[in-house]
Order: structure tokens, then sequence, then C-alpha cells
């Protein structure tokens, strides 16, 4: 049901990993290929949404609003929820 100008969400599994030379990796189990990388993990709190974000637009043609569910840090996945703006 969508009300207040936003749709249904969709929950996005991020699973980040420590490579060599102190690079952060963002995986994604449920966006196929979706991979983000960055110098801390800090730097991928900013990039990931923002790449979630722009993924949504490019294949889908939607903007969406992303939020983080969970903050949780190196072995645990991270969620997000990606939530369609729809025209009120």
């Amino acid at each position: 049901m969508e009300r207040d100008g936003v749709g249904r969400a969709r929950l996005i599994r991020i699973e980040v990993r420590e490579e060599e030379e102190k690079l952060f990796v963002a995986t994604s189990p449920d966006m196929p290929r979706f991979q983000v990388i960055g110098l801390s993990y800090e730097e991928l709190e900013e990039e990931v949404p923002a790449s979630i974000r722009a993924l949504y637009k490019l294949q889908h043609n939607r903007d969406v609003e992303i939020i983080a569910l969970e903050e949780e840090r190196a072995t645990h996945p991270v969620w997000y929820a990606a939530r369609e703006l729809v025209a009120a």
C-alpha cells in the first residue's frame, strides 16, 4: 500500500570485507555485480547508499530513498531499505 508519496520498500543486504592494502569492499548478495570500494568503513557508509540510489535510477528509472536499518561493522551484514518515491 502506498501513502505519503512513498512506495513499498526492498531490503538490501550489504556485506563489507577488508582487503589487502586497507581497502574496504562492499558487495550485496541481493544486487548481483554490486561492488563499492572505499579507503575506510566511513567512506563506504556514504558511498553505498548513493550507489544504490544511482543504480535504481539507472536500471529501473526509479527514485528511491535509502534508509540504513542496522549499523553493524566488519563481518555482519548491514541492511538498507530502498523505498520507491511516488508522486503524491
